[in-house]
């Protein structure tokens, strides 16, 4: 098991608060796509540095099983490696840079993806639809 926290990185989110208009949009893009590099960028380093097997990933209030605010006993894990990307967690649980995120990636002998447990219908990162049979599977 793989805990981690990946961010767009604190320099981009505040060259990203420093625009408007048309171009706050754009900005925010690139901060989704300096987002997923990073993500990617911690997927190759596993391959290539472990077992290349096939991973899952949960994050924390993406079940009903594991709730935003455990987002702590992660920070907790990492320790000074999250405090050496600048990441913060709020009192209510959300990262600063807004751009990150946080959770544990493992092996799995089939992927599993929370979001078909996620009622959210509107998620930017939704990877996979809801099922609701499934969350009646795990959940009643």
């Amino acid at each position: 098991m793989f805990p981690f926290v990946a961010t767009c990185g604190k320099e981009l989110e505040d060259w990203s608060n420093s625009v408007d208009g048309a171009s706050r949009y754009y900005a925010e893009a690139i901060e989704e796509l300096a987002l997923d590099a990073a993500e990617q960028a911690f997927g190759i380093h596993i391959e290539e540095h472990h077992d290349p097997s096939p991973t899952s990933e949960m994050n924390p209030g993406s079940i009903p099983d594991w709730r935003v605010k455990e987002q702590t006993s992660l920070f907790a894990i990492l320790g000074d490696a999250v405090k050496n990307i600048e990441v913060s967690l709020s009192e209510s649980y959300m990262m600063s840079p807004e751009k990150s995120t946080s959770g544990i990636r493992y092996y799995a002998a089939t992927r599993f993806v929370s979001c078909r447990l996620c009622q959210q219908p509107r998620c930017p990162s939704r990877e996979a639809p809801y099922d609701a049979a499934l969350l009646n599977k795990y959940y009643q």
